[in-house]
């Protein structure tokens, strides 16, 4: 299960193969968006893991950086002085703030070297 989006249709060529992503990755490998179907109230979701004393880790590739079709991407590009209009994607490093603060016990940062 993959709590971010993974599937969306310009992500595929003509005959459904998945396509790369700048970084060289599969679009969708990645991401910072929580998927709505599955949990449709992210934060609420977090509090209850959080009173229920269960744990949570999100497993970050961040070797893809932050793309345009997440939602925190204007935020995000504007937080760093860079123009979301330029709709590019950005690397991160460690360094990088990668999500607003929420309830996470911790993060897992798989670094994945780019092609």
């Amino acid at each position: 299960m993959d709590w971010h989006i993974v599937n969306r249709p310009e992500w595929f060529d003509e005959n459904g193969k998945r396509l790369k992503d700048p970084s060289g990755q599969n679009y969708g490998w990645t991401g910072f968006t929580w998927n709505k179907s599955l949990f449709p109230d992210p934060q609420g979701f977090l509090k209850w893991t959080n009173e229920n004393h269960i744990e949570t880790c999100m497993n970050l590739h961040p070797a893809s950086g932050i793309q345009p079709h997440e939602e925190q991407y204007e935020a995000f590009a504007k937080s760093m002085g860079i123009d979301p209009s330029t709709k590019n994607m950005y690397l991160l490093t460690l360094q990088t703030r990668l999500l607003p603060r929420t309830i996470w016990t911790f993060y897992y940062i798989r670094w994945k070297k780019m092609a």
